[in-house]
């Protein structure tokens, strides 16, 4: 989802996940269509969100990595009411391996870690078998280059290996660089659509822009097939 700044990409987000109440539409996952309106409801059906917002809506900072990676699914490390402590520590170790999360141990306090790494908590607390669909919204922004370029391969490799991911972003050539395809919002809705084909075209990037602006979008020429 691309579009300039209060486009409306976080807000579609936000409803297929449940924060938010959806005026209208649907969503299916793997075919079976998903009753909206509950953060559970769509964790339940293999959903996952990194918000924009990871500091406040993301992580809860003078906790340890631990405790924030195990939060959305402590109810899977239960037995009989009680936490299955072992079980819960080698399922986020083993998460965090998968992000290449740069930290002393899993009982360090997020606060001492720098943005990129916080980021892949974020990230890496959702990789199970259970997550089917990644929300990511705006996944790189506050990070270094370093964490950018990490995150740029953490992502790729989840969708290569068949995760779907839906990424926002306002930043053009990341949404250029890491989709197959790409809506343009304005205005809460959709005001064009870009292939891979399109997206490889040199001008792709004004084309983004075209569309998310308020320019008219018949003032738009088609961009023609590669050969």
């Amino acid at each position: 989802l691309g579009g300039l700044v209060g486009a409306g990409r976080t807000e579609i987000l936000h409803a297929i996940y449940g924060v938010k109440k959806a005026q209208s539409g649907e969503v299916f996952v793997s075919g079976s269509k998903l009753r909206l309106g509950s953060p559970r409801r769509a964790i339940d059906a293999g959903i996952a969100i990194v918000p924009e917002d990871r500091k406040g809506a993301g992580l809860i900072l003078l906790r340890s990595i631990l405790d924030n990676a195990s939060l959305p699914r402590l109810r899977d490390h239960l037995l009989a009411g009680f936490l299955r402590l072992s079980m819960r520590r080698n399922s986020v170790v083993d998460a965090m391996e998968k992000v290449s999360l740069n930290s002393r141990s899993v009982d360090q306090t997020v606060a001492t870690l720098s943005g990129g790494n916080q980021q892949k908590i974020v990230i890496g607390r959702w990789l199970s078998d259970e997550t089917r669909v990644l929300l990511l919204d705006e996944p790189t922004r506050g990070v270094d280059v370093g964490a950018r370029r990490e995150i740029y391969k953490i992502i790729h490799d989840l969708a290569a290996a068949g995760l779907t991911v839906l990424l926002a972003s306002s930043d053009t050539p990341e949404l250029i660089g890491l989709s197959h395809r790409v809506l343009v919002i304005r205005d809460g809705g959709i005001t064009g659509e870009l292939s891979r084909n399109d997206l490889e075209h040199s001008s792709a990037q004004e084309q983004v822009f075209r569309l998310a602006s308020d320019q008219a979008v018949s003032t738009i020429q088609p961009i023609p097939e590669k050969r």
